[in-house]
């Protein structure tokens, strides 16, 4: 069984977002409950899903572009680099 972030929160007895605070350094517990999480990830050898994902997490930007049907896009002119 792979371990999720819910069981180790329940073998803590503590919020699943108190898991993921830990996991990710942020403020919002307390030390004793850090150390806590950590012991138990520590004991279970618990490893979050993007470190298990092959290549770790990637995020990837799209744009997209709507243009009406019968317009005419600008083309760049050319710069003559003959006369520089």
């Amino acid at each position: 069984m792979t371990l999720k972030m819910a069981n180790i929160a329940k073998m803590a007895h503590v919020s699943t977002s108190a898991v993921s605070l830990a996991l990710n350094g942020k403020a919002g517990i307390s030390q004793e409950t850090r150390e806590k999480i950590f012991k138990i990830i520590n004991e279970t050898g618990y490893e979050p899903l993007r470190k298990r994902r092959k290549g770790g997490s990637r995020k990837v930007a799209s744009c997209d572009l709507i243009v009406p049907e019968k317009t005419t896009l600008p083309t760049p002119k050319a710069e003559s680099t003959a006369q520089r």
